[in-house]
């Protein structure tokens, strides 16, 4: 996902990043960051889970199976897009999903609305369908 926010007085990239990482079992890995001509640092970003599957089923996603995936849930990208929404002013996200349903940006004004839209996308197979909100144990 792409992540772009204002710069702003005194904040530093060091402040975004761990505001970003104060999620239980979400982990936020930054692969690339830079300040744009209008003055937004863009930031690429991918969860995953900070914990094993031992130790925490809480925010993963499953597959058809059962397994545990290596992989953050609806519910787990929702937390943290509530919470970086709330904390950091002006922030906006594009991703795969949110072009998907039909956005090129999420933000604040238009996240709920979005949101559901992609909870109800299938990602299952047509032979066995699965909406991405029950992807999960959550």
């Amino acid at each position: 996902m792409e992540i772009q926010i204002p710069l702003r007085g005194e904040t530093t990239f060091n402040d975004i990043v761990r505001a970003m990482q104060t999620y239980e079992n979400i982990l936020v890995q930054v692969s690339r960051n830079h300040q744009m001509k209008n003055g937004n640092l863009s930031i690429k970003a991918t969860l995953y889970p900070a914990k094993s599957a031992k130790e925490s089923r809480r925010n993963r996603g499953t597959g058809h199976e059962g397994r545990l995936k290596n992989a953050i849930c609806f519910h787990g990208h929702k937390k943290f897009m509530t919470s970086l929404f709330k904390h950091i002013q002006g922030a906006r996200l594009s991703s795969a999903m949110t072009v998907r349903v039909g956005f090129r940006w999420m933000n604040a004004e238009n996240f709920e609305d979005v949101a559901v839209r992609i909870g109800n996308l299938n990602v299952g197979s047509m032979m066995e369908p699965q909406y991405f909100t029950e992807a999960c144990e959550c």
